[in-house]
């Protein structure tokens, strides 16, 4: 099995960047509603506090979706790239998805990177990818340079789902076949050129999971990982999936259980800053791959 990483905005905040709380500050400030927005903002659900700026908005200014969408692009890009980023760049994985809009990742290796997206999509994010060398970066939540991309409410997230379940479980009309290389048992399908999706690499790989707080609102991936089990319990070859956390939060105890019952190996870091747990999950990750 192939290990590839699935990072989270952790990274960037390692890195100084702003959070994501920062970027709905911006969008609340963007349609003069922050007061009543941000109010109890760390109780709220991501997904669902962007909906309701975007409907006070569509209320009040009769602003369109697409319009706070390319606010959060420039919000977004204006996170530096650092050296955070050139160290998981620097890990040498084939594949990194990432739930971040921005290309930090990409910047992070000193290359060039270009579109290598197998299908133009316009609104989801199965086939969206940038090349930089020998190395492929997934933006699984979408891209700033096509803000329609941008993976920000609850909507957005229910479509995704739609989308991936369909690919996943569906056959297609045409060729009355599963949609999914993978699900097909096509198991080297990155050495050939049929078309492939992230999902495809997050079922076959030994997929290690870091920067990402996993929030119960990511309704696509808690799925995908139960369709990960699922699909191992019926007795096919799928990669492992490993969860770096850091330890001493007891907050996240019931989440790392549930995670756990579904077949991920939750890896504690045994750390006191967030620098030292990112140090710690870089040690774990060249030793596991050696």
């Amino acid at each position: 099995m192939a290990d590839s990483l699935l990072i989270g905005n952790g990274v960037n905040r390692l890195s100084g960047a702003g959070s994501w709380r920062d970027v709905l500050a911006g969008l609340a400030e963007f349609v003069q509603k922050r007061d009543v927005i941000m109010r109890d903002i760390d109780v709220k659900p991501f997904t669902l506090v962007f909906e309701e700026v975007f409907m006070r908005a569509a209320r009040a200014r009769h602003l369109e979706e697409l319009q706070l969408k390319k606010e959060a692009a420039r919000l977004v890009g204006e996170m530096p790239s650092a050296e955070p980023h050139s160290r998981i760049m620097g890990l040498g994985t084939r594949h990194v998805l990432t739930t971040n809009y921005d290309y930090n990742l990409e910047k992070g290796t000193g290359l060039k990177h270009t579109d290598a997206n197998f299908r133009k999509e316009q609104k989801y994010s199965l086939f969206r990818r940038c090349q930089t060398g020998a190395q492929f970066v997934w933006h699984i939540h979408g891209e700033i340079n096509a803000p329609a991309s941008l993976a920000l409410g609850h909507d957005h997230y229910s479509g995704s789902l739609h989308h991936i379940r369909d690919y996943l479980v569906t056959r297609s009309t045409r060729a009355n076949r599963k949609k999914s290389p993978f699900i097909r048992g096509f198991v080297n399908f990155d050495g050939a050129s049929d078309t492939y999706s992230w999902l495809d690499v997050f079922l076959r790989d030994n997929v290690h999971i870091f920067g990402f707080s996993m929030d119960y609102t990511e309704i696509e991936l808690w799925w995908l990982l139960s369709f990960k089990e699922r699909f191992r319990l019926q007795r096919h070859q799928v990669g492992r999936t490993l969860f770096y956390a850091k330890e001493g939060n007891q907050r996240e105890r019931p989440k790392l259980a549930i995670l756990e019952s579904f077949g991920v190996e939750v890896v504690r870091l045994k750390a006191m800053t967030h620098i030292e747990a990112f140090d710690r999950f870089l040690e774990l990750f060249k030793r596991h791959s050696a």
